[in-house]
């Protein structure tokens, strides 16, 4: 199965899912970069990630230089790791000395595409992308 990338926004809480399918991140990562794309047009000072779809989401990129954690590589993470943060105890994600792109809260802001419930606990529903 071949899989989709999409751009995600983080300065909201759910996420936000941009709907244009890329077939590659790294035509994505440049137009996340570009301050004259569409992407950066509508989110011009939001942190932008990278989601790889097979299905589920099954991967998250934190691309490179956008943040000042990883200026010349980019970050990846397993979409599976992202639920067990999202779910983690606060002390137990600080003494785990987990990378500092990667947060608790930016994991949570990620729970509908990660299947997770509601932080009240309510079911969430199916996620729309």
């Amino acid at each position: 199965m071949s899989s989709t990338y999409r751009a995600i926004c983080l300065a909201h809480n759910p996420a936000i899912v941009d709907n244009a399918d890329w077939t590659n991140w790294p035509p994505l990562s440049a137009a996340i970069a570009d301050p004259h794309s569409g992407i950066r047009r509508h989110h011009p000072t939001c942190r932008l990630l990278i989601g790889r779809w097979s299905g589920a989401l099954v991967e998250v990129i934190c691309p490179a230089g956008h943040t000042p954690c990883h200026p010349t590589s980019d970050e990846t993470v397993d979409a599976s790791w992202l639920r067990l943060l999202a779910l983690s105890d606060p002390t137990a994600y600080q003494a785990a000395q987990i990378h500092p792109c990667w947060t608790r809260v930016m994991a949570r802001r990620l729970r509908y595409e990660l299947g997770l419930p509601n932080l009240d606990g309510e079911a969430c529903p199916a996620p729309t992308s």
